[in-house]
């Protein structure tokens, strides 16, 4: 198990062990679908490697990105296990990517046993709840140059990993937009 992964995952032993031992390892090749609108999702997967986006589909057909994610990162559709709906949006890969599935029904069932899971089940759900506030308040009080800067300071790999149409999209804009602001700023 890497460093990064034990320091992502911020759990401690014995629980540490026990957890890698009760996930289930898979790779994913690129444009494979880890959720798809409408179904259950019932995983947070743990990327370790890779990249995925978050997405759903206008009425118009046109998809529209809500979150962009690679490498080490939590994957799932918090509002499909919250509220055991069909999800509203879709998590597909964008590289080929190594994940740890770690079934809700596992974490629920850890959380009965243990107070240590309660605790560590509500800071992954802090950090996926944080994330999409993070995302709304972009749209709403940043234009799209400042969240272009914002996700360039916070994310500068993300450009290497990620097209760049995902990438406008996520920021509300169309990619000639983008390459409009990438010009104005170099």
């Amino acid at each position: 198990m890497s460093p990064e992964l034990i320091n992502f995952l911020g759990i401690n032993e014995p629980y540490l062990s026990n957890l890698i031992n009760a996930l289930d390892f898979l790779s994913f090749r690129k444009g494979d679908y880890f959720l798809q609108q409408g179904a259950y999702c019932r995983n947070i997967a743990i990327m370790t490697s890779g990249s995925a986006r978050t997405f759903y589909i206008k009425e118009s057909g046109e998809d529209v990105s809500f979150l962009l994610q690679y490498d080490y990162a939590f994957l799932t559709d918090y509002e499909s296990v919250l509220l055991n709906q069909p999800a509203k949006v879709n998590i597909q890969f964008l590289e080929d990517a190594t994940v740890y599935l770690f079934p809700t029904k596992l974490l629920n069932s850890l959380c009965e046993t243990d107070f240590y899971w309660v605790s560590y089940t509500k800071k992954i759900m802090d950090t996926i709840y944080l994330e999409a506030r993070s995302r709304i308040e972009d749209l709403l009080y940043l234009d799209a140059k400042q969240r272009y800067n914002k996700l360039l300071k916070k994310s500068p790999d993300i450009f290497q990993k990620i097209p760049q149409k995902y990438i406008a999209s996520y920021l509300g804009i169309k990619p000639p937009s983008l390459s409009r602001i990438k010009k104005s700023i170099y």
